[in-house]
């Protein structure tokens, strides 16, 4: 019995190192209710100068679920006839506006995914995380 004992000794101080060697190597933000914010992109018409609303991003970790929110100022939602049925809310936008919103969602998007690749490769820094449990 005691040459089994001593073997299980060795092998649990073994698994021991193991998880410490890998918790080691883990961030903390691996395994912590963590998010990266994109910040707020302005949605303006192209040939104008008005923002009409917004848009920002968040990634939350560990899984990468990316979602976005979209945001359409009262004056733009006034100013657009706004039509609304059971199912929802329509809104006319000029073209102009609807390509501001497009370059928006493009930038948006490109970033989101750099922001995914840097994190993975745990290159962002940890100021570019919020910890959800405290927002």
């Amino acid at each position: 019995m005691d040459w089994i004992s001593s073997h299980l000794a060795v092998g649990n101080h073994l698994i021991q190192q193991v998880v410490r060697v890998i918790c080691a190597n883990m961030s903390l933000k691996e395994y912590m209710s963590k998010e990266i914010y994109t910040g707020y992109y302005m949605l303006a018409a192209l040939n104008g100068d008005t923002a009409f609303g917004g848009i920002s991003g968040r990634i939350s970790l560990p899984n990468y679920d990316k979602k976005l929110q979209l945001y359409f100022n009262e004056k733009v939602i006034a100013s657009t006839e706004t039509q609304a049925d059971d199912n929802g809310i329509y809104c006319n936008f000029t073209l102009a506006e609807l390509e501001g919103l497009h370059s928006a969602l493009e930038k948006i998007i490109n970033d989101m995914r750099k922001l995914e690749a840097l994190s993975k490769q745990n290159l962002l820094r940890d100021e570019a995380y919020i910890d959800v449990d405290k927002v």
